[in-house]
């Protein structure tokens, strides 16, 4: 998916199936039946370590391991909730192992086996947020403002509906019951809503998107395409 991107192709394809295959199997390492990485994040940190750091392909390196680590996290629902800036250096960190030299990672990892990717995994772990399903109860007041930020508002009240309309174009997405601004909305009418305007979990927006500012998964990935470009330069 890197090639064209323009400068910093060094070849294409893996450089070596052997350091390849050593990059993917270090998640699945057990010891008497019992693995050694379980957590999402162990997992997540143990893959993006031997990737970025065996150099298993010509190049792109950093960019598979920034990617494969955002694909393997969605797959366990959850989210990054660092900006793109801030986890597009810190993969440039694991592959300059510039990390060692924090005060966090000497204090409390430095003495630790594995104290690389168990650094990694901590990182990892207070950058991200599970996946919210929660169904939460909002006024048709409410209900509107959340909708707004995603360019949608409730609009042409007549004979106790409401229209859900796109700002933009003024199209009109569906229409719902409504008997009062500051009467609560059912859950069955804001999954709907939701639905109708693409602001569900299936479609990158959950919960902790809709309600609570979060940033939506479905952001997150096109806002990552420049620093997947970058990452060809650092």
């Amino acid at each position: 998916m890197f090639y064209g991107i323009g400068s910093g192709m060094g070849g294409i394809g893996p450089k070596s199936l052997d350091l390849l295959i050593s990059a993917i199997s270090r998640q699945h390492v057990s010891f008497g039946g019992i693995d050694k990485w379980s957590k999402p994040e162990e997992l997540a940190a143990t893959l993006l370590y031997g990737i970025v750091l065996n150099h298993p392909f010509h190049d792109a390196n950093k960019r598979t391991g920034f990617l494969s680590v955002l694909l393997l996290l969605e797959r366990f629902k959850i989210t990054i909730r660092v900006t793109e800036k801030q986890f597009e250096d810190f993969i440039v960190s694991v592959a300059e192992k510039s990390f060692r030299e924090l005060e966090k990672f000497k204090r409390s990892f430095s003495d630790q086996d594995d104290a690389d990717v168990k650094y990694i995994a901590y990182y990892i772990r207070t950058a991200t947020r599970q996946s919210d399903k929660k169904d939460y109860i909002v006024t048709y007041r409410e209900l509107d403002a959340l909708l707004r930020r995603f360019g949608f508002q409730l609009s042409n009240p007549h004979a106790n509906t409401i229209d859900v309309v796109e700002i933009s174009t003024g199209k009109r997405i569906c229409n719902i019951g409504c008997h009062g601004p500051s009467r609560q909305v059912a859950k069955p009418v804001i999954k709907y809503v939701r639905q109708e305007t693409g602001l569900d979990f299936l479609s990158g927006c959950d919960s902790g998107a809709f309600f609570k500012g979060e940033e939506p998964i479905n952001n997150l990935l096109a806002k990552y395409s420049e620093p997947l470009e970058r990452l060809a330069y650092r």
